[in-house]
């Protein structure tokens, strides 16, 4: 009853053997029971293997099809946004979830179906039921001993030799099934871990594929051995003696050793239904794992895209405090130009205003022009007329001479005549001598004679004083005509005195005119590039906003998607949190309940040992109720006790094989451990990959990013390009303005010292001309005030000048700055391209580094995987060759005591290393939350050497805003600097609006010198009426001396009509010079209209109206030291050469 009583807890021991026949009970049958057992077995684990396969298929087919999913997903979400990759994260979490909660129900009902199972057994092997089977079998002996010997016999006419033969076969396939278990429970974890990168995928599945031949490889050759082995055995006559022999052995054996091997199979049978119940908790537990692994790498990337994202925040939030900085900049800019759009109006209204002040100029000017076309074309005429008559009054003096030649001849004539008269005389008085000798002889013809000569002589004198009246005439006639002449010659030259100054003044105003014309020409040329210029850059400041437009609303949106991506990205990392949670509270919980059976099966090991010791003491006693039971059987009692001697002295034997057995079983352990290494490494190294990569893709994005930047950094300075080339030519532009100005001061200055000579020349000839005047000293003295005036003048002219050449120069000076603002631009952007060349070479060594370390080590993977192959070969056929000994050794042997024995003692080791494998996976377990503990403890010091990068960042920033302040700040300075600028030359245009009005009264001083010449004009009228009074009276004096010839009546009336075409002439001077006076009313009218118009709206044109009145006397300063002959009418012009030769000699 010791036995029996002991029977249950060995049952449940050997229940974790792995045995894998579910057929408890012998049936009565001639076919032998363990023929039978070990087919079912072999049909079994076919079948197991079979749905293996189909489980292994189709997980291949899910996992290919979540591949294909997951790839579908990862293109949309590749295509899509952040949201639905977002989403996806979250059903796939959902899904995980799910998973997670229907394994930890499928364990529940796994460990309560265990647990019921266990209580059954108990049920079923309790000792009432033992009891009730010993009873029953000892009825059936004791009611009917002949059916009983029947069965007796039928059990043992068995060959003895097949016993042992069956069990054998029995283990080889309960080693084999659990090979295949523990290959099923080593690929079924590749299977699951098929979820990582695709080179652990491969990996395993070429290991799962190799495992799986060399166990169908196994599985074959033992069946083909258990059937060469087998089948000969039956049909031999040894073997139908041992079986006989047998039969008559175990007839005699009792009743109660068959009772506890029926409860022994009974127990069996449970037991493997515990070792199924296992198995299958070992494949959901490393399903388990697996899920958890993979739950963890996918925290592990979860957390990597965290980091990830939260760079990009980082980066979004510095982008966003760029943004905040440059839409501070632009607005600040933008009221710079609102204020500069708003002065850009004031300044085309006042252009406007000069452009209407400027076109009523140019109307006037045109007037002006038209007058003075007119004026010279006249005065052009007046001058051909005045030389005609000029010519003709050189031809009258020469026929005047040659008329006073005439007369000198006449008067020789005469005279000859009177010494022709008068040698007549003397010969007449000769022959009045002779006559009057002959009146002696005749007296009376003497007093005719004497009548005749008094009334002669009377007629003689009356000639002579008629000629010397004649003569005395002549001569007064001629001294009036000299006279006359040198009126008329002094006329003359006073008239081309006036005329050489009125063509003076033509050609001043001509001058005045051009320059005027040159500056319009000039004005209207920069008023279209100013136009042109300030639409380019309204159109260039349009798309600069428009650009800023877009950049910010694109900023903003990223902002909105970032800050909704980040919310979503801290919702999955609560709940992955609560499931890393809930994960590992759930593997705490599996641990503790793998530490408590681990436990029981300690203890359960024990009292099967203790249950051995017991069952070798009891041995002898147990011999001893085996022969007072069965008398009739003491031969073959001392056969079995022969028997057992023979099994106790092959024990030591068995122990040997056992431990050689135990030894090669760890070697495989240490095989499959050094695998699994290998393989974790390999994930390990996948990771890394991933890793790398990532990093290679997080580089990639930063190059992009930094090639955006260049571009930007390009486009600025293409911008920076076009605004300094803008700066350049507005300076060049001013530049060449300046020049013109100072090229046109210059010739201003030219002219100025022209007219200055001349002035002073007509200053001497007017000294020389009016010294008899009594005013010339207050005359004088205005002038000196009006040339202190201009000296005045032309030196805030010279003020302008200096003040546009200091402007100059301060232009100068900025656009030297600017160009080493735009130097240092250039050497910051030489400088990031060498830091992005230096960024891509060190890309490139890390890649080339990277792929060199994943040659080497696939290279030594690869060498290690032949190697362990290589390796198992050799043990595999060592194990094959020793289980070839083994078995031939164990066929030999005939105890079916010592193949029990060997079955239990081969099931404890296989559960002891069972538990040693369930051990070095919690090891390895345990190594992996090291690992990750480790991991996060790197994780966490990485974060914080962040934390002290973001605190760096964080006043790097700080000081970058200080920086922009102080540039701001500068910048405010510098535009204050500006205004003050623009005030200053607000003042000094008042200052030129003040110098204007005192132009505009010296003007009206020039207008008052205007009347006096009129005045004086007026005067010349006067003497020439009285030149024709004179005319009239030599008129008249003609007319008394009718003894003139007609010649000289036809040279007085020649005079009178000369006389009449120059009072013709200077009568239409006086039409002209009215009609000056006339213009220069209208124009003074219009310059107070001008004066009008710059009171209301506070503009006027100080260069345009100095321009107009330039070259007037007025504006000339004292006269300077210049000779004539500088001045090109001088030179060219051969007219006023002579008349300036006969005024200086005058």
């Amino acid at each position: 009853m010791s036995a029996t009583a002991s029977s249950p807890p060995v049952q449940e021991e050997v229940q974790d053997t792995g045995a894998t026949s579910p057929n408890a009970q012998i049936p009565p049958t001639t076919s032998p029971p363990q023929l039978e057992l070990s087919l079912d077995d072999l049909s079994q684990d076919d079948k197991r293997n079979d749905e293996d396969e189909t489980n292994d298929a189709s997980e291949q087919k899910e996992s290919c099809e979540e591949k294909e999913s997951l790839q579908r997903k990862q293109e949309q979400a590749a295509c899509g946004s952040a949201d639905r990759d977002a989403k996806y994260m979250e059903t796939r979490l959902q899904r995980n979830l799910k998973q997670q909660q229907a394994h930890y129900a499928r364990q529940r009902r796994l460990f309560e179906d265990l647990r019921a199972g266990r209580t059954s057994t108990q049920s079923e092997c309790s000792p009432d039921s033992d009891s009730s089977n010993a009873s029953r079998s000892s009825r059936e002996l004791s009611s009917s001993p002949g059916e009983g010997h029947e069965r007796l016999a039928r059990y043992c006419t068995l060959p003895p030799r097949k016993h042992p033969m069956a069990a054998m076969c029995r283990l080889q396939t309960v080693g084999i099934t659990n090979n295949g278990s523990r290959a099923h429970q080593m690929v079924s974890p590749t299977r699951y871990r098929s979820l990582s990168p695709e080179n652990d995928q491969n990996d395993d599945d070429d290991d799962d594929s190799n495992a799986q031949a060399m166990l169908r490889r196994i599985k074959d050759k033992a069946r083909s051995e258990f059937h060469r082995h087998r089948l000969p055995s039956e049909g031999s006559p040894i073997a139908v003696s041992s079986s006989t022999s047998h039969s008559d052995r175990m007839v005699k054996a009792p009743a109660e050793f068959l009772v506890e091997m029926q409860q022994q199979e009974v127990s069996n049978d449970a037991l493997r239904r515990q070792l199924d119940l296992l198995r299958r908790l070992q494949l959901e537990n490393n399903r388990f794992r697996q899920e958890s692994r993979t739950l963890r790498e996918r925290n592990e990337i979860l957390r990597e895209r965290d980091q990830v994202r939260e760079r990009e925040m980082k980066r979004l939030r510095d982008e966003a405090t760029e943004l905040d900085a440059r839409v501070q900049r632009d607005q600040t800019s933008l009221a710079s130009a609102a204020q500069l759009t708003h002065k850009l109006k004031v300044v085309q209204k006042r252009l406007a205003v000069a452009q209407s002040e400027n076109h009523d100029l140019q109307t006037a000017l045109q007037e002006a022009r038209d007058a003075f076309d007119q004026l010279q074309a006249e005065s052009q005429a007046k001058t051909s007329d005045l030389e005609m008559e000029v010519k003709r009054w050189k031809r009258n003096t020469k026929q005047l001479r040659q008329e006073e030649n005439r007369t000198g001849e006449e008067v020789e004539t005469y005279k000859k005549t009177i010494a022709a008269l008068e040698e007549d005389a003397a010969k007449r008085r000769s022959r009045l001598k002779d006559a009057k000798r002959e009146i002696i002889d005749a007296k009376h013809n003497i007093a005719e004679l004497s009548t005749l000569i008094e009334e002669k002589t009377a007629h003689c004198e009356s000639i002579e004083n008629s000629a010397a009246a004649c003569v005395e005439r002549m001569s007064v006639g001629m001294e009036e005509l000299q006279k006359s002449l040198a009126q008329e010659c002094e006329k003359h030259k006073k008239a081309e005195v006036t005329c050489s100054t009125q063509q003076m003044q033509l050609e001043r105003q001509q001058a005045e005119n051009a320059m005027l014309l040159d500056r319009q020409k000039e004005l209207e040329r920069q008023l279209t590039l100013f136009q042109e210029k300030w639409k380019e850059r309204k159109q260039v400041h349009h798309e600069q906003l428009r650009r800023q437009t877009t950049q910010i609303e694109e900023y903003a949106t990223r902002h909105k998607k970032d800050a909704s991506t980040i919310g979503q990205i801290r919702k999955e990392h609560e709940a992955l949190e609560a499931q890393l949670a809930e994960v590992k509270s759930t593997a705490s919980k599996l641990k503790t309940e793998v530490a408590d059976e681990a436990r029981a099966v300690q203890a359960q090991v024990e009292i099967l040992r203790k249950y051995v010791q017991n069952a070798s003491q009891e041995q002898s006693s147990s011999t001893n109720t085996v022969e007072d039971t069965l008398l009739p059987f003491e031969s073959q009692a001392d056969s079995g006790r022969s028997q057992h001697e023979g099994i106790w002295r092959e024990i030591p034997e068995l122990q040997v094989i056992q431990g050689a057995m135990s030894a090669l079983r760890n070697e495989m352990m240490n095989i499959v451990n050094e695998t699994q290494r290998s393989r974790h490494l390999m994930r390990q190294q996948g990771r890394k990959l991933a890793l790398a990569l990532e990093r290679t893709e997080e580089l990639e994005h930063l190059h992009a990013e930094d090639a955006a930047k260049i571009k930007e950094l390009r486009e600025q300075r293409m911008l920076v390009e076009q605004a300094r080339e803008i700066v350049s030519q507005e300076k060049i532009e001013v530049l060449k303005w300046s020049e013109q100005t100072c090229a046109k001061n210059e010739s201003l200055e030219a002219e100025l010292k022209k007219c200055s000579q001349l002035v002073f020349h007509s200053q001497k000839l007017l000294l020389q001309a009016l010294k008899s005047d009594s005013s010339w000293s207050e005359r004088d003295e205005s002038k000196a005030g009006k040339t202190e005036s201009l000296r005045r003048s032309f030196s805030a002219l010279e003020k302008n000048v200096n003040s546009l050449v200091s402007q100059r120069d301060h232009w100068r000076l900025e656009s030297e700055k600017r160009t080493r603002e735009v130097q240092e631009a250039q050497t910051q952007l030489s400088a990031l391209g060498r830091e992005l060349d230096a960024k891509d070479n060190e890309f490139k060594k890390t890649l080339k580094e990277i792929e060199s370390l994943h040659t080497k080590h696939a290279e030594e993977q690869k060498l290690h995987f032949e190697q362990c192959i290589a390796d198992m070969d050799k043990e595999r056929t060592t194990l094959t060759n020793k289980l070839k000994e083994e078995s031939a050794r164990v066929a030999e042997e005939e105890i079916p005591t010592v193949a029990l024995i060997r079955k239990r003692i081969l099931a404890l080791g296989k559960r002891v290393e069972d538990l040693h494998f369930q051990r070095n996976s919690l090891q390895k377990e345990n190594y992996e939350f090291q690992f990750q503990l480790e991991q996060q403890a790197t994780t966490l010091s990485e974060m914080a050497a962040l934390q002290k990068k973001l605190a760096s960042l964080q006043e790097e920033l700080a000081a970058l805003h200080n920086e922009n302040d102080q540039k701001l700040q500068r910048k405010q300075v510098e535009h204050e600097a500006k205004n003050q600028e623009v005030l200053a030359k607000e003042k000094e245009l008042l200052d030129a609006q003040k110098k204007v009005e005192i132009l505009e009264t010296e003007v009206s001083s020039l207008h008052d010198e205007i009347s006096r010449t009129e005045s004086e004009r007026v005067t010349l009228q006067l003497e020439v009426e009285k030149l024709k009074s004179l005319s009239v009276e030599e008129e008249e004096k003609a007319d008394t001396s009718k003894a003139a010839a007609r010649r000289q009546e036809e040279e007085v009336k020649s005079l009178k009509q000369a006389v009449k075409k120059a009072h013709e002439l200077y009568q239409k001077v006086s039409c002209q010079l009215e009609k000056e006076v006339q213009d220069k009313a209208a124009l003074k009218t219009v310059v107070e209209h001008l004066k009008h118009q710059h009171d209301k709206r506070g503009l006027f044109r100080f260069d345009v109206v100095f321009s107009t009145y330039q070259g007037k006397p007025e504006f000339i300063s004292q006269p300077r030291l210049l000779q004539p002959e500088s001045h090109p009418s001088f030179n060219n012009e051969g007219k006023e050469k002579d008349i300036i030769c006969a005024v200086a000699g005058n």
